[in-house]
């Protein structure tokens, strides 16, 4: 049976990965707001759109912002797949989509007063956040470096037009 340090711990675990999901979808949500600011203000940024009625032929400008195009799309497809939401398969009654099957399940651990089911609950959900977590961090760091390359794309557009 574990103690009742290691319940805490396994608490923890699940809060520190709970607020990291949460600090994903954030960064998500400023990569969102940037690009679309960046897309409706910058009349330049807009422009970028229009790469196929731009010097027919394989010019550097053409090329750029053919690049520029692609990068924004992977931004804005990968920030927009960091908010959606996530099943990691867990069944853990921590988990919203288990209930309320898992009503009955806990209902009989509360009768029995088991403390073992609550450790495997709190490891099973560490399983599942984790994998939460990885996930939406792969597509914010996706989403950033796609940013960072159409805004080098526009930078390096500008200076050789």
């Amino acid at each position: 049976m574990a103690s009742p340090e290691y319940i805490d711990y396994l608490k923890t675990i699940n809060s520190t990965f709970y607020d990291q999901i949460k600090a994903a979808d954030q960064k998500a949500a400023y990569i969102l707001t940037f690009l679309f600011v960046l897309l409706i203000w910058s009349s330049d940024m807009r422009q970028v759109f229009f790469w196929v009625n731009v010097d027919k032929g394989l010019s550097i400008r053409w090329v750029l912002s053919l690049v520029q195009v692609l990068s924004l799309a992977v931004a804005l497809v990968c920030a927009i797949l960091v908010l959606l939401p996530r099943d990691a398969h867990g069944g853990v009654a921590l988990y919203w989509n288990a209930w309320p099957a898992a009503r009955e399940v806990v209902a009989k651990a509360m009768q029995g007063d088991d403390k073992e089911f609550l450790v495997g609950q709190y490891l099973s959900n560490v399983v599942s956040l984790a994998t939460i977590c990885r996930k939406k961090y792969r597509m914010v760091a996706w989403a950033f470096q796609g940013l960072i390359a159409a805004l080098a794309c526009h930078v390096v557009t500008l200076l050789v037009t």
